[in-house]
C-alpha cells in the first residue's frame, strides 16, 4: 500500500525472481486510511492477480476479508499467497525466464514457445523420435503454426519488433506476399496448394525456419552463448508445384530438436504458460511505436493472437449424418449402438480440455447421450465396449479417397504411435485409447 502503483509491476517482478521452483510469496493487503503522515495507495485482489499472471505466478489461495487484530476501527486485511510452479526438472523455471526476463527486440521468443505449447498439446503424432533425453519433432509443423500465429498480426499491421525499419525475416514478397490473400485458417493440416501458390507456401516455410533459426533459436540459451535450448536439423528439399499439408510433407523439412524435460514441460504446464506468454507478447507489443500512435486496445491485440482452433465446428460431420440419413443408411450412437433419429456430434475427447475437431474426434451419439457424458472422457472400459461401433463408423462417414486423406492426416499429427502412411482404422481406434490416457494423465479429467 506504499508503495506506487506505477512502480508495483517492478517491485513484484523483483520478488517473484527471488523465488525458488515451488517457492511462496505470501502478501497480506492492508485497507483503510492512515491516521498518521504515511502515504497509503489502493490496493486489491485484482492487481495482484494481474501481476501474478503477468510474472509466471500461481495465485494459491486468498483469505477472507478480516478485521484489523488490533481492534482499529475502518482497517481490514486480506492474505494471498502465491507460488512459482515447479515440474520436478527445473524446465518450467527455464521457460518462466525466458518469457518474463529474457532481453526481446521482437515478439519471435515469444513466438517460438507459444508454437511448441501448442504443437505439444495438440500434436503427439509430431514426435519424429526421442533418444539419450532428446526430442525431435517436425519441422515443417514448427514453421506452420509460426505462420499461423503470425498472420492476422502481420496482416492487420501490428508492430512485432523494436525496429520496424529491418522487417520481419519471414515476410518476404516470394512467399508472404504471394500468399497475403489467404486466412490463418488457410494454413491448416490436410489442406492442397497447386500451381503459384504451392511455390510460395514452399518459399514461406524456408523464410520461416530461417527466421527461427537465425533469431529465436540462436538467442534462447542458458548460461553461455554455446547452450542453447533449441536446435534445428534442416533437410535439403526440392520445391513442387502441388503440395498436400501432411505429416510427410511437414517432416520432409527436418527436425526440431529439444530436450525431453522441456516437452515433457510443455505437454503438462502448457494450460498455465500459454496465458503468460500471451500477456508478455502483449506487454512487448504495447511498447512499440506503431502500434502506441495507433492507440490499440486490449481487446485488438488477443483478438489478433486469438487461436483459431478454439471455435467449436461439428458441421461437416453433421452433413455427413444427414447425407446418409438421407440415403436411407441407418446411422447408429457410437456410445450404445442405438439407431438415432434425434442427435448430437459429440468429441470424443471434450473440447472445453482439449479443442479439436478432427474427423477422428467427432462422434454421433443420442442428444441424451452426449448431455449425460458432457466434458467427461470416456473410461476405457467404455471405449473397449464401443470399439466396433466407432471403427464402423469412420469406416461408414469416410468412404471416398479424399475423405479418408484427411482423416488419416489429422490423425497422424494428433495422435501418438501411428506409423507413416496408415490406413488403418483399428490402428487410428488404439493411438486414440492411448490419448484419453494421455489427456487423462495430464489434465485430470473425469471419466464416464
Amino acid at each position: 500500500m506504499h508503495i506506487l502503483p506505477s512502480e508495483r509491476a517492478r517491485a513484484f517482478r523483483k520478488m517473484a525472481n527471488l523465488l525458488a521452483p515451488g517457492g511462496r510469496l505470501i502478501i497480506s493487503l492492508r485497507f483503510g486510511e492512515f491516521s498518521d503522515e504515511r502515504v497509503a495507495y489502493p490496493v486489491s485482489v485484482d492487481e495482484i492477480a494481474q501481476l501474478a499472471q503477468q510474472f509466471g505466478l500461481v495465485l494459491k489461495f486468498v483469505s477472507t476479508l478480516n478485521a484489523d487484530s488490533g481492534g482499529r476501527a475502518g482497517i481490514s486485511w486480506q492474505t494471498l499467497v502465491l507460488e512459482l510452479p515447479d515440474d520436478g526438472s527445473g524446465s518450467l523455471t527455464k521457460v518462466r525466464h525466458i518469457v518474463v526476463n529474457d532481453n526481446k527486440s521482437s515478439t519471435y521468443k515469444l513466438a517460438l514457445l507459444r508454437t511448441l505449447v501448442r504443437i505439444a498439446d495438440a500434436h503427439p503424432g509430431a514426435v519424429l523420435d526421442k533418444q539419450d533425453g532428446k526430442v525431435a519433432i517436425s519441422l515443417g509443423l514448427v514453421a506452420l503454426y509460426w505462420i499461423r500465429l503470425f498472420k492476422r498480426l502481420v496482416d492487420n499491421g501490428i508492430q512485432q519488433s523494436a525496429d520496424p525499419a529491418k522487417g520481419l525475416g519471414f515476410v518476404t514478397a516470394q512467399g508472404w506476399g504471394l500468399l497475403k490473400h489467404l486466412t490463418a485458417d488457410d494454413f491448416a493440416i490436410g489442406n492442397f496448394y497447386s500451381g503459384q501458390e504451392a511455390l510460395a507456401l514452399q518459399q514461406l516455410i524456408s523464410d520461416t525456419l530461417k527466421t527461427i533459426k537465425n533469431g529465436p533459436v540462436t538467442y534462447i540459451w542458458q548460461g553461455h552463448k554455446e547452450n542453447r535450448l533449441f536446435d534445428m536439423q534442416r533437410t535439403p528439399t526440392k520445391r513442387s508445384d502441388s503440395v498436400l499439408v501432411d505429416k510427410t510433407f511437414l517432416d520432409s523439412f527436418g527436425s526440431f530438436i529439444l530436450s525431453e524435460e522441456m516437452w515433457n514441460c510443455f505437454r503438462q504446464y502448457g494450460c498455465w504458460i500459454e496465458p503468460l506468454l500471451l500477456q508478455q507478447w502483449i506487454a512487448e507489443m504495447q511498447k512499440y511505436e506503431l502500434n502506441m500512435q495507433r492507440q490499440l486496445t486490449l481487446e485488438t491485440y488477443h483478438n489478433n493472437l486469438r487461436w483459431f482452433e478454439r471455435q467449436h465446428d461439428t458441421a461437416k460431420v453433421r452433413k455427413k449424418v444427414e447425407q446418409l440419413k438421407a440415403t436411407g443408411v441407418s446411422v447408429c450412437s457410437v456410445w450404445s449402438g442405438t439407431k438415432l433419429y434425434h442427435y448430437d456430434i459429440d468429441h470424443c475427447l471434450p473440447f472445453s480440455y482439449w479443442p479439436n475437431n478432427d474427423l477422428w474426434n467427432l462422434l454421433p451419439a443420442s442428444s441424451q447421450e452426449n448431455r449425460v457424458k458432457r466434458d467427461r472422457l470416456p473410461s476405457q472400459s467404455r471405449l473397449a465396449t464401443s470399439r466396433s461401433l466407432i471403427t464402423d463408423w469412420w469406416q461408414q462417414a469416410w468412404q471416398t479417397a479424399q475423405e479418408q486423406q484427411r482423416f488419416f492426416t489429422e490423425a497422424a499429427l494428433s495422435l501418438p504411435n501411428i506409423r507413416s502412411g496408415c490406413r488403418d482404422f483399428d490402428e487410428i481406434f488404439h493411438a486414440l485409447q492411448l490419448q484419453v490416457v494421455g489427456v487423462k494423465h495430464r489434465m485430470q479429467v473425469a471419466e464416464w
